[in-house]
């Protein structure tokens, strides 16, 4: 399945021309400026895969080999790299596509390349810019992942990271699952909990409680 990178004009210009399935395709933001109401399922925020501040400062004085060091480095850092590592074998064994969406603003850092660039070095997983992918599909260029080797790698990487923090998983979990408790969700809860109130009553009733 596809992984992608793209920012939020490409997304409304070329998502189309994928013919990638959008009910199977999981929207992930990584930005700062566009907004997640969290109202749809497969769109979820992963704002730690952002460069932070101190990185970006050095895109913008032109030190832009420094900031790709520190960044790579960044992305090292076992609850990202294992992030990713989750992130591929979704991608995988789910059968689902992923794109990855930022601002058009965000998009002139480039830090979508560095992640494609570091998933195909470190786990031999290839993922495309929206453009590249298209004119590969064109082609018939399109290079399918190798799953018995990413998949092998995957596993040797997560459990070196659980080795040094067993609570690598949970930490994971919070990344990728981590977000504030919406409206809906909010109603969804208490609509259960009436019903469980209501299941509880009949069942005390029957056994004569009160």
């Amino acid at each position: 399945m596809a992984m992608l990178f793209m920012n939020s004009m490409e997304l409304s210009k070329y998502f189309l021309d994928t013919d990638l399935d959008a009910n199977k395709t999981l929207f992930i933001l990584v930005s700062d400026t566009l907004e997640n109401d969290y109202s749809d399922q497969k769109i979820i925020s992963i704002n730690e895969l952002m460069p932070n501040a101190n990185m970006l400062s050095l895109f913008d004085n032109a030190k832009k080999d420094e900031y790709k060091t520190q960044y790579v480095r960044y992305l090292q850092l076992a609850p990202i790299n294992a992030t990713l590592a989750v992130l591929q074998k979704y991608c995988i064994d789910d059968e689902n596509h992923i794109a990855f969406l930022c601002s058009v603003t965000e998009s002139q850092f480039k830090f979508f390349e560095i992640i494609s660039d570091y998933l195909e070095l470190v786990y031999g997983f290839k993922s495309y810019h929206v453009k590249e992918y298209i004119k590969a599909k064109k082609k018939g260029k399109l290079v399918n992942n190798n799953h018995v080797e990413v998949h092998g790698k995957i596993a040797r990487q997560l459990e070196a990271m659980k080795v040094k923090d067993p609570n690598i998983e949970s930490v994971v979990d919070s990344i990728i699952n981590g977000r504030p408790e919406s409206k809906n969700d909010k109603k969804k809860d208490k609509k259960k909990d009436k019903k469980k109130d209501k299941k509880k009553k009949k069942k005390n009733k029957k056994k004569g409680w009160y």
